[in-house]
C-alpha cells in the first residue's frame, strides 16, 4: 500500500494546507488523493506527469523549486517491504531510503524533502518500538539515517516537523523533557540532537503548543500555546537567535478564550489569527504584526476583526485561514 508521496519536481510543488505539517503531501492533499487510493494505476500517470511538467509553487521553503532529476525521482512512503511498516522508496530505482525500522517497530509516520531537494526529512519509531524520533538521511546514501531531536523522556515522542525555508535547520514539536507537555525545538543539521528549546518555561497545568510554524524568511516561529495561562490558548512568536523569549501577538485573552489557527504572511512582516477575542465562543479572523522586537507589546495595534462581525449563531467551525496571507 502506498501511503503517500513526494517529488523531486522539475518546478515547484503543490502546497498542502496544514500549517504546521510544512511538504507532507499525501495522498489525501493532493487534489486526485481519493481518485488515486481507489484506482491505484493513477498514481503511475501522475508520476509520468511530473516527470514532465512538475507542480505549482508550493512557496513554503521545502517545496522551493529545484530542477528535475533525469530519472524523474518521487519519494514516496509504503508498507513495500513488511505489511504494515511504513517505508520510504525512491520511485525510480525502488531503493529503500530510511534507516533499518527496530523489529516490530511501525515505520515511518511523515517525511518531507529539504529544500535542495538531497534528502528527506522523517519520523519514526526507528530505533525503539513505540519511540517516534526525528531522523534525516540523504537519498545520495539510503539507509544512513542520523537522528535528528534531543533525548526523549520516557514517553515523549516528535509529532510534527518543520524544515525551515533556508534549509539548515529543522523545528519540531515534542514533549521531550516533559511527558506532559509539548514544546518546540530547533536543530540544526550541521548539529544533530543538539536541539535548542525555543519556547519559555510554561505554567503547571499548561499542555504546552498546539500548534507552529516557521517565518518564510527562517528566522522565527509563531506558534499557539497556552503559554501564560493553562487552557487558555494564544500566539507567540520567537526568534532563532533569541530563544526562550517569545511575546505575544494577541490581544491578551480570559479563559475561555482561545486562538485556535493562524496564517504567516509570504513577507514575513504579518500573521492573521482565528479566535474567539472579542465574543466568547464567535471566531473572527485578526491581523497582527510579527514584531522586530523581542519585548511583548502591551496590547494588539489591532484589536479590530480583519473579518466581517459574526453573528452569535455563527458556526465557528465552518471555516478556517488558509496556509500564508497574502
Amino acid at each position: 500500500k502506498i501511503r503517500s508521496f513526494v517529488g523531486v519536481p522539475a518546478r515547484r510543488w503543490y502546497k498542502p494546507y496544514d500549517t504546521h505539517s510544512y511538504a507532507l503531501m499525501g495522498l489525501h492533499d493532493f487534489p486526485y488523493g481519493k481518485a488515486m487510493l481507489k484506482k491505484p494505476f493513477l498514481l503511475l500517470v501522475v508520476v509520468a506527469a511530473l516527470s514532465m511538467t512538475g507542480c505549482p509553487d508550493g512557496g513554503d521553503g521545502t517545496s522551493s523549486g529545484g530542477s528535475l532529476a533525469s530519472s524523474g525521482n518521487l519519494v514516496y512512503l509504503a508498507d513495500q517491504s513488511t505489511n504494515g511498516v511504513f517505508e520510504l522508496f525512491l520511485a525510480s530505482t525502488g531503493t529503500k531510503l530510511n534507516g533499518p525500522i527496530v523489529a516490530g517497530g511501525n515505520g515511518v509516520t511523515s517525511f518531507a524533502l529539504t529544500p535542495d531537494k538531497s534528502a528527506v526529512v522523517y519520523i519514526a519509531d526507528e530505533k525503539t518500538v513505540g519511540v517516534f524520533e526525528l531522523f534525516r538521511v540523504n537519498i545520495a546514501t539510503p539507509g544512513q539515517s542520523v537522528k535528528l531531536n534531543g533525548t526523549l523522556t520516557p514517553g515523549g515522542d516528535v509529532t510534527s516537523f518543520a524544515v525551515t525555508p533556508d534549509g539548515t535547520s529543522v523545528v519540531y514539536r515534542a514533549n521531550q523533557r516533559n511527558a506532559a507537555l509539548f514544546e518546540v525545538f530547533q536543530v540544526l543539521f550541521a548539529t544533530p540532537q543538539a536541539s535548542t528549546p525555543l519556547n519559555p518555561s510554561f505554567p503547571v497545568g499548561s499542555g504546552g503548543v498546539k500548534k507552529f510554524a516557521v517565518t518564510p524568511d527562517s528566522t522565527k516561529v509563531v506558534y499557539i500555546a497556552d503559554q501564560n495561562t493553562p487552557n487558555v490558548n494564544e500566539l507567540y512568536q520567537v526568534a532563532f537567535i533569541n530563544p526562550l523569549n517569545a511575546p505575544k501577538l494577541n490581544v491578551p485573552l480570559a479563559a475561555p478564550k482561545n486562538v485556535t489557527d493562524f496564517a504567516i504572511s509570504s513577507n514575513s512582516a504579518s500573521v492573521v489569527y482565528l479566535a474567539d477575542q472579542n465574543i466568547n465562543g464567535v471566531f473572527e479572523i485578526f491581523p497582527a504584526p510579527i514584531s522586530k522586537s523581542s519585548t511583548p507589546p502591551a496590547t494588539s495595534p489591532y484589536p479590530i476583526p480583519f473579518s466581517p462581525p459574526l453573528p452569535p449563531s455563527a458556526n465557528p467551525n465552518r471555516s478556517s485561514p488558509a496556509t500564508h496571507a497574502q
